[in-house]
């Protein structure tokens, strides 16, 4: 939901601009949206943040680094998944649709096709459907 602009400190604004906090942070700050910002930064003309070395970089999530003790017994008692990323998987997967299962295949399979080849006359009788109470 919008906020109101009006009453944004500028010098509050060119600080935090400057400081390379992400945009949505700066917006969570003021209570406005990213477009409301955007169009502020236009407005009192502030500079391009295009260092990528100042720009915000989040820091690891420590259950990533480290899993607990339950996801290495799991990870190490068998060749099945983690529970993490398998709780991933599936959640991947329900987006999925049977187009996208065909293409992700590692394996295509291959539609069944008979090749067509003459039959010789000597054959014929052999292919053509035997007459009644020949069987």
């Amino acid at each position: 939901m919008a906020g109101k602009t009006a009453t944004i400190d500028a010098t509050t604004l060119r600080v935090l601009w400057d400081s390379y906090l992400p945009m949505g942070a700066i917006c969570q700050h003021f209570t406005i949206t990213v477009h409301q910002l955007v169009r502020l930064r236009v407005a009192w003309e502030l500079p391009p943040r295009n260092d990528r070395k100042r720009r915000y970089k989040p820091s690891r999530d420590e259950r990533l680094l480290d899993p607990d003790a339950d996801e290495l017994a799991a990870s190490e008692s068998s060749l099945d998944l983690a529970p993490m990323v398998a709780e991933r998987v599936t959640v991947v997967h329900a987006t999925w649709t049977p187009a996208d299962w065909a293409e992700r295949q590692a394996v295509k399979p291959e539609p069944f096709r008979l090749a067509r080849f003459a039959t010789p006359d000597e054959a014929r009788d052999l292919v053509d459907e035997p007459a009644e109470g020949e069987w």
